[in-house]
């Protein structure tokens, strides 16, 4: 089987590139769930359920249906109002909860119709009767969802902002600039060649372009389902992930923006050397050394005023700390600073953990990050 994308009639302007954090914390979980099949993360996956607190790998097993077969739409930017990049939690109605939650009960969404879930005894029976096939949780995380939708609502975000204090909170700021530069990189594609080199190098293995003398133009990926997509009547999303490799999802639950979630180690994406990677999208890490500091962060014991090359000046024409410092600052990275008239020292961040991790994600949450252009 196969997902299409047709591309006749679809320019790059229908194609939206978007760095997610809480498809990445879907991803985590899914590796974290079933590490077996992550080799590259295996080692990590283990220290992590190994240390975490029982409430956290109660939490793993009891919701995994929304993260292993069929990943939760929720994840996902698109949900409510028409940008393609909306806030994919905030303001999500408990009856739209309900249903994309009965989807991964069920783990699929064809020939399902769960609009009315929690209102519609018929829609209730056959959710039970699809999670009953399948192994649990499936029917547990269904029951607890028929029972009362608002609560396991409220459960759910809360093992999420549990996920930022045990590991999310660390590791989010570390894969952010790789995925920026994926993103970045997309964008730079679609502007230059169009959709179809874009698309096929998201994943060259499983990626191929259908030209055909009759009938349009297609980007086809060998996947486990069938799906067709028209980005010229519904924009397509493409949001790259890094815990989510070696494998390409596509979403196309009904009524929601299509979404491809590509890994950044498919060839050609997120390792490009050379890339040209604008300043503020890498976040003041060196492109050319992934995860390290910028060649202009300011020398040890001098404060941003003593490097006129690196620091700007404010609207009151006081200078001000160049970009790379901000960005350490913003990171949690060490960084030097003065206090007063002073000289500069050294400053650590405060650890990860109640309240700075559950601020980290519970914005993460509330307002989902979108980097820099989409299309």
């Amino acid at each position: 089987m196969s997902v299409v994308i047709v591309l006749d009639g679809a320019a790059p302007g229908r194609f939206s590139v978007a760095v997610s954090p809480l498809a990445e914390l879907a991803a985590c979980l899914h590796v974290l769930t079933g590490s077996a099949h992550h080799t590259e993360h295996a080692a990590w996956a283990d220290q992590v359920t190994r240390t975490a607190p029982p409430a956290f790998r109660a939490g793993l097993g009891r919701f995994a249906p929304l993260w292993t077969a069929l990943r939760w739409r929720a994840f996902y930017p698109g949900l409510d109002g028409p940008s393609p990049v909306a806030a994919p939690l905030a303001g999500l109605g408990i009856d739209r909860f309900a249903e994309l939650t009965a989807y991964a009960c069920a783990s699929g969404y064809h020939g399902f119709d769960f609009s009315q879930v929690c209102h519609d005894p018929g829609q209730a029976a056959v959710l039970r009767h699809a999670a009953a096939r399948l192994p649990e949780p499936h029917l547990g995380l269904a029951e607890d969802l028929l029972r009362d939708p608002e609560a396991l609502r409220a459960d759910i975000l809360r093992f999420l902002d549990l996920c930022g204090r045990v590991f999310f909170g660390g590791l989010w700021a570390q894969t952010a600039p790789v995925l920026d530069r994926a993103a970045h990189l997309v964008r730079r594609r679609l502007a230059d060649g169009g959709p179809a080199p874009a698309l096929v190098s998201l994943s060259p293995s499983s990626a191929r372009l259908v030209a055909p003398s009759a009938g349009p133009a297609r980007v086809v990926f060998d996947k486990v389902h069938h799906a067709v997509i028209n980005p010229a009547r519904t924009p397509l999303l493409l949001i790259p992930t890094r815990y989510g490799a070696p494998h390409l999802l596509v979403k196309n639950e009904p009524g929601l923006p299509p979404v491809v979630h590509f890994p950044v180690e498919a060839p050609k994406v997120g390792s490009e050397p050379g890339a040209a990677v604008p300043a503020d999208r890498a976040a003041g890490h060196d492109h050319r050394r992934p995860g390290g500091p910028a060649d202009d962060d300011p020398p040890p014991g001098l404060p941003p005023s003593a490097c006129p090359a690196r620091a700007g000046a404010g609207a009151d024409g006081a200078p001000r700390a160049a970009r790379p410092l901000r960005a350490r600052r913003r990171r949690g990275r060490p960084h030097r600073a003065r206090s007063g008239d002073g000289p500069a020292v050294l400053r650590h961040p405060r650890p990860l953990g109640r309240p700075a991790g559950t601020a980290v994600v519970h914005q993460l949450f509330q307002r989902e990050p979108v980097r820099g252009p989409h299309t």
